[in-house]
């Protein structure tokens, strides 16, 4: 196993966080953000995740506000490729998902099948055991054999140590120059891979300083923050949000473009014929049946990507049917990103970047590599108003309903009885 540790420094000095480094240990103060980077190959995959009908497998959880890292995700996601058939998948993957608390709702999207709920602390236990730390944000990505964790947590944990038979490898760096097309990091590289020994022989002032290795990286991010204004209009039934673009970057890219990408849960979806003014759907998928009721849906929602003609624009959702209850309304969250989607004029230097973590599927995928992501995320709660009423009533009301149609048809069965006795009484 190899544990790669990034610590970015948002102090002025790395003598305000270091309080102590040597070659098989370094403690920290605080403010820092700290990545780490769990990589396992061949039998080093734990088994749990060796599933013959999974191909590749990417589930990402937690939003960390950070100018190199990048993760992003309000709630639970999981992508899944399937390395098998559709009933051979979820049967032979069942066990895994209730292991790791992940809902059996899938949907189908670009190249996989995908799920999202809120949380799970059954996953969250099980990464625990797997890598031993607690985090705040997680992306794993399991593929070709090799399964990939990557954790952030922001002040901690402080300590670092180096274990038998895992190659660590921790950086330290200063974010020394700061433009929003390029990012300046310089500091230092600390190597833990058992070959120095602190007790092996005496250190001198020549070697004592020998697992220290000074780093300088120059990064372009991939995914960069850009002001965009939305409003969104509770429209009752049908709900709409408005946006607004401002006039777009111009740093390092050409050919901008304006978009809006939400994983819509399955009480909203959008109208594909009439998606609203100066909006073009790119992607929509999820149910196409506009007419069933949520209740009858068992995915989790809608995966929907659109791009805007104009820089005004507006987005027109529908509510489906919900089932009564008793305050008469029903409180939808759900997450949105309006972005640009720009060239960068610099070809295949994106992927040079070193923090830059990738995802199986996301909105990030149905563009190229070389296309750079101006983004402001955004929060939306839609009440949708639904029949009011106490589930008690609504049986009561039901069984008065079947009474009375029971009633109705033995009369109906009694009328042409009563006929026949008079036809033949009058003979």
């Amino acid at each position: 196993m190899k544990h790669r540790i990034t610590i970015l420094n948002h102090e002025s000095t790395h003598d305000s966080i270091i309080s102590h480094i040597n070659k098989t240990s370094i403690q920290l103060t605080s403010n820092f953000t700290r990545e780490d980077k769990f990589t396992f190959v061949g039998d080093e995959v734990p088994t749990i995740f060796k599933n013959k009908n999974i191909k590749d497998l990417n589930i990402r959880m937690g939003n960390v506000d950070s100018l190199v890292f990048n993760y992003f995700t309000d709630d639970l996601e999981v992508n899944v490729r399937p390395n098998s058939s559709k009933d051979k998948f979820f049967q032979g993957t069942s066990d895994l998902w209730k292991l790791l608390g992940i809902n059996n709702d899938w949907s189908i999207s670009k190249s996989s099948v995908m799920t999202r709920q809120d949380t799970s602390e059954p996953l969250k236990d099980v990464m625990k055991k797997i890598i031993g730390m607690d985090f705040e944000a997680m992306n794993l990505v399991y593929t070709s054999g090799k399964l990939i964790i990557s954790v952030l947590n922001k002040d901690g944990p402080k300590s670092i140590s180096w274990m038998d038979d895992v190659y660590t490898e921790t950086g330290i760096f200063l974010i020394d120059d700061f433009e929003v097309d390029d990012i300046v990091l310089s500091g230092l590289r600390v190597i833990m891979d058992g070959n120095e020994k602190i007790e092996s022989e005496p250190e001198t002032d020549d070697t004592k300083f020998d697992h220290l290795h000074k780093t300088l990286f120059h990064v372009k991010p991939k995914f960069r923050t850009f002001p965009i204004t939305t409003k969104f209009n509770n429209n009752g039934l049908h709900p709409k949000i408005q946006f607004e673009f401002p006039e777009p970057p111009v740093d390092d890219v050409s050919g901008c473009d304006r978009f809006f990408y939400t994983s819509l849960p399955k009480d909203l979806f959008i109208d594909p014929y009439n998606p609203g003014e100066n909006v073009e759907i790119v992607v929509n998928y999820g149910v196409k049946d506009l007419e069933l009721p949520e209740y009858s849906i068992d995915e989790w929602g809608h995966q929907v990507l659109v791009r805007l003609t104009e820089d005004v624009g507006e987005l027109t959702l529908h509510s489906r049917y919900q089932l009564p209850n008793k305050h008469g309304n029903q409180t939808i969250d759900f997450n949105g990103v309006a972005f640009y989607g720009c060239d960068l004029r610099e070809r295949n230097i994106l992927q040079l970047n070193p923090f830059y973590n990738e995802f199986l599927d996301g909105y990030s995928s149905f563009f190229t590599n070389d296309t750079v992501i101006y983004q402001d995320f955004k929060n939306f709660k839609v009440d949708i108003p639904v029949p009011q009423s106490e589930f008690h009533d609504i049986n009561n009301i039901t069984l008065i309903t079947l009474v009375l149609g029971i009633l109705i048809i033995i009369l109906q069965l009694l009328k042409p009885r009563k006929k026949e006795k008079r036809e033949k009484k009058h003979q």
